[in-house]
């Protein structure tokens, strides 16, 4: 009985912290809203291999309240263009081209972070998704009447 409600706590708690960084990443989105976008040129790429991933970051550099810097510009949701096959360098340089211009989101509050499109919409519903399951899955036997469960059922799955 501990072990069952032990893994359930941990299911809920798992699935609070991914709401929660859906809700930092909302965030984010929303105020990338009311940053302002500057052109950028982008200079070069570089490449992080993961385990499953390759983190793939954009190499750019702009003008900004008088001042000129060069960053690292990965994915707002740290994703960094993250794709795990080999055509993740193809994909990230057919997209943005080295000497090319596009537009950058620039943190008012920190200069030197910019971001050239704000988090992705298809990954934080993966995680909104992920926390739902997380988080009902412990819930459906606690309380088998809410979903018009028969409870014999419900003990038998679980």
């Amino acid at each position: 009985m501990w072990g069952v409600l032990l893994f359930a706590a941990g299911m809920v708690g798992l699935g609070l912290y991914l709401l929660r960084g859906v809700w930092r990443y909302l965030q984010l989105r929303t105020a990338m809203q009311r940053w302002p976008r500057v052109p950028a040129r982008v200079v070069g790429y570089r490449t992080e291999y993961g385990v499953r991933s390759r983190r793939v970051d954009v190499q750019v550099r702009y003008d900004y309240d008088g001042r000129s810097f060069e960053v690292w510009s990965g994915s707002a949701t740290r994703a960094g263009y993250g794709r795990s096959d080999v055509q993740a360098e193809r994909h990230v340089a057919a997209t943005y081209p080295r000497g090319t211009s596009h537009q950058v989101f620039v943190n008012p509050q920190r200069p030197e972070e910019a971001f050239l499109e704000p988090p992705e919409p298809h990954l934080l519903a993966m995680m909104v998704t992920g926390a739902v399951l997380l988080i009902g899955i412990p819930i459906v036997p606690l309380l088998p009447g809410l979903f018009d469960l028969d409870p014999e059922v419900v003990k038998m799955v679980f």
